[in-house]
Formats: structure tokens, sequence, C-alpha cells
């Protein structure tokens, strides 16, 4: 759950009762940030009557393009979806991060814990850009892949 209610000032109570909390984290991603960037520009570009491109090919390619996925024996298909987005995302690290302003001696020391989590968010990429082979006999979870954004290439 995203915990954002009242950022940076969020609930201690709400926080224990989740099982994830993680920072308000909307346009954290790369992707986020250079599409946030590109939309600036454009603007400005057309603003000042400019006819410039941003060429968004200079964009790195993601830390993982491609994965191949296929579960371990007795694996639940949501046991194989949880492995390879903590793979790509490891949320939980954001949600042991978070839980430290539990520990913070007052308000003002959780406010700048959660200001940190926001200025020192690690790289990380949309799911768009990782192209899973699944290679499964569950037909569902090439489905369930899809649903999250993944781009897939079935066994075959």
């Amino acid at each position: 759950r995203d915990v954002g209610e009242n950022e940076p000032r969020i609930s201690a109570d709400t926080l224990r009762r989740v099982r994830y909390g993680t920072p308000h984290i909307a346009g954290y991603s790369h992707d986020g940030k250079v599409n946030g960037t590109a939309m600036v520009f454009d603007a400005c570009m057309k603003a000042l009557g400019v006819d410039a491109i941003w060429d968004r090919a200079q964009v790195p390619p993601p830390l993982i393009p491609f994965l191949e996925v296929s579960p371990l024996p007795n694996e639940t298909r949501a046991a194989v979806i949880r492995r390879i987005v903590t793979l790509l995302y490891p949320f939980t690290s954001d949600d042991e991060r978070l839980r430290a302003i539990l520990t913070a001696p007052d308000e003002t020391a959780a406010g700048r814990i959660f200001d940190d989590l926001r200025k020192n968010y690690p790289e990380r990429r949309e799911w768009q850009h990782t192209r899973l082979k699944v290679v499964s006999d569950d037909a569902g979870l090439a489905d369930a892949f899809r649903g999250l954004g993944f781009q897939i290439e079935t066994a075959g």
C-alpha cells in the first residue's frame, strides 16, 4: 500500500497495519522522470516557437531487459509473480527504509527520514521495458504478467 496520506507526516498506526508500505513514488521511476522532462521540454519548445525534438532513444535500456520465467517446483502463480516483481523492483527495501520512521524520536526527524527516502530514491524502470519469456503450463501466468505491463514472449 502507498501510505501517502498526509505525507510527510504519515500515520505510524497505518504503517504498522500494512504488510508493505512505500513513500508515494508516482513519477519516481526513471521512465516517469524522462517522460516528465520530455513534457516540459516539448511545452517550452512550443511556447518558444522552436521545432526542436528531444531524442528519447538516448535513454539507457533497463538493467534487466529480458528474463525467462518458469515456475519453480510447487511454486504458485502468485509466488512466481512476486519473485519476478521483487527482482526488478525490490519494494521490500522501500518498506524497510520507510519503517525507520517508526523509530524516529519526533515528527521532525520522521519528516527528515521521509524526505531522504524521496530525494535518494533508487533508480527503477517501469515493467513495460522488460520482456519476459514465460515457460509454464499455467496459461494464465503470461496473462497475469501482461496485465502488469510486461512485454510477453511465449515459449513455443
